[in-house]
Parts: C-alpha cells; sequence; structure tokens
C-alpha cells in the first residue's frame, strides 16, 4: 500500500471566470480570504517541493497558482483515508468562507472481470476469500478506472515484448482473466463515479458479491 499526501495551497492569479465557478458551489464565501487549493499525490519530491514553495512540478491550476502551503501536508497510508481527509478538508474550508478549487471529476467506473478457475491456486486470491471454499458460482476480479472498462481489461491482458503491462494486474488478471463479465457489470454497477466513489464501490461490490456465492478480488 503506498504513501499519499493531502495539501492545502494558497493560489493568486486566479481568473474572474474561475473564480465565479469557485463562488457557485460556495455563494457565502468571504472574498477578503485567500483562494485555496486542495490537492493529494504520491510524490514524496513534489511534496518537498511544494514545502519550499516550489510549485513547478505540479499540473494544471496548483502549478499555475500556488504560491504557498496552508499548514503543513498530511501523510497516509492509502488512496481511501487520503480521499477521504480531503472531502472533509474541503468542506471544512468552504465552511471558513473560502474559495476552494478541488478538482475531483465524476470519470471513473468499475467493472467486473472474470477469471479462470485456476486463480484459486494464487495464494493472495484465497486470501481475501477467507477460507471459502469451492465451489462457487463464478471466480471474479472487481477493479475500478477512469478508462473504458474494455481498455482497462486490454491493458490486463497485453503482453509487450513478452511481459504484462507495468498497469496490469500482474498476479490476478493477466495470467487468469478471461473476458469482461457484462452481465453482472450490468446488473451491479452505474457510475460516472469520483476517484473516492469508485474505490469505496470497489470494495463494497466485491463484499456483497461474496454473499452471493462468488469468489471476488479486488485491490
Amino acid at each position: 500500500m503506498g504513501k499519499y499526501w493531502v495539501a492545502v495551497v494558497c493560489l493568486s492569479g486566479v481568473s474572474k471566470k474561475r473564480r465565479n465557478r469557485l463562488l457557485e458551489n460556495n455563494q457565502h464565501s468571504n472574498p477578503k480570504l485567500p483562494v485555496l487549493g486542495i490537492t493529494w499525490t504520491s510524490n514524496q519530491v513534489k511534496i518537498q517541493e511544494a514545502m519550499n514553495n516550489n510549485f513547478s512540478s505540479w499540473n494544471g491550476v496548483i502549478g499555475k497558482h500556488a504560491i504557498s502551503l496552508q499548514g503543513r501536508p498530511k501523510s497516509f497510508k492509502g488512496k481511501v483515508p487520503a480521499l477521504v481527509y480531503k472531502l472533509k478538508l474541503l468542506e471544512q474550508h468552504k465552511k471558513n468562507g473560502n474559495l476552494v478549487f478541488h478538482h475531483d471529476p465524476k470519470d471513473f467506473s468499475v467493472y467486473l472481470v472474470q477469471l479462470h478457475p485456476n486463480v484459486w491456486k494464487v495464494n493472495a486470491f484465497v486470501k481475501q476469500n477467507k477460507g471459502a471454499k469451492p465451489p462457487f458460482k463464478g471466480y471474479l476480479y472487481v477493479g475500478q478506472t477512469s478508462k473504458t472498462p474494455t481498455e482497462r481489461f486490454n491493458i490486463h491482458k497485453v503482453k509487450i515484448k513478452g511481459k504484462a503491462h507495468i498497469n496490469a494486474s500482474k498476479k490476478i488478471v493477466h495470467p487468469h482473466g478471461l473476458e469482461l463479465d457484462s452481465k453482472l457489470m450490468k446488473k451491479f454497477t452505474a457510475g460516472p463515479y469520483t476517484l473516492l466513489e469508485s474505490l469505496q464501490e470497489e470494495e463494497r461490490l466485491a463484499t456483497h458479491l461474496k454473499t452471493l456465492g462468488y469468489a471476488t478480488y479486488f485491490n
């Protein structure tokens, strides 16, 4: 599980158009307070640079308009607690009257991959199913992605110079993935989701499908 940092930054030079968009999400803001941005990263170098008020390696609004940190970045083990904290900060600063930039698009989906029964030989898969034993209705990988499910499945399965893609599920989907389970996806997945929503739904759905007789795995 990786380490992630959540940071609050002060923004300068924000256009009137962007200010008006931010104002739509917080009509009770105080114009005398600084405009803030709330962001996150798994890149420790970027955080260290930000602590020296250097945002040159950051992209988008943060890279263009950030001038300083507001407080010390907070670190988390795992995406979900970092993203939950990020939303908590957003509501806190909006309540305080700040205009807050917060990039959180709903462009993620949750997908299901049918797996070959041989995946039961993989210790990590067995461990996630807490001692359950075959037979099962099926073996499923539950994932989330900002790509289409088909694009993501192809990344899992492709070989580049005889090796799995760097972003593939190398122990589960690459060797054992059969196809997307479109029928179950239609029944159980909705979306689009924010990143946090998709991660939470990934775990929730994997747990729910276990109660229906499937063996499941998610990252």
